[in-house]
């Protein structure tokens, strides 16, 4: 299990999976098209996090999850962060023939004033989870 993977499963349900009771368009960082309109999702910055092995079993790795709303602000990015949690906090995530545990590490708020866009940083945690015989 890598990185990519482990992007590509959390791709998978946030893509697939009604936030705040709408299906949201999830992108990678930097793939935005102009002038899209909110909601919509970014998956940004990741990060690896070595274990005690050096290797990839014991790695835990790190996501920031890019909430962007400009109508319905602080709360529409609230509600679809509750609904990210609800969907992959506290649950192991299938990642091919592995799995991985995810849990909620933060939630920023904040106001862009040059876009009049809220902007929430929701930051999830993922941890290798050590199948049976391994």
């Amino acid at each position: 299990m890598n990185e990519n993977e482990i992007l590509a499963a959390i791709y998978g349900v946030l893509s697939s999976n009604p936030l705040n009771g709408t299906i949201c368009r999830v992108y990678d960082q930097g793939a935005v098209p102009d002038e899209e309109p909110g909601p919509y999702i970014v998956l940004g910055n990741s990060q690896a996090i070595q274990g005690e092995l050096q290797n990839e079993s014991e790695r835990a790795y790190s996501l920031d999850i890019h909430i962007w709303s400009s109508r319905k602000g602080r709360k529409e990015c609230q509600a679809i962060a509750r609904d990210i949690d609800s969907l992959l906090g506290d649950k192991s995530l299938s990642v091919g023939d592995s799995s991985c545990w995810i849990w909620f590490e933060e939630l920023q708020l904040l106001f862009d004033e040059g876009s009049n866009w809220w902007h929430g940083i929701l930051t999830l945690r993922t941890e290798f989870v050590r199948q049976e015989g391994m």
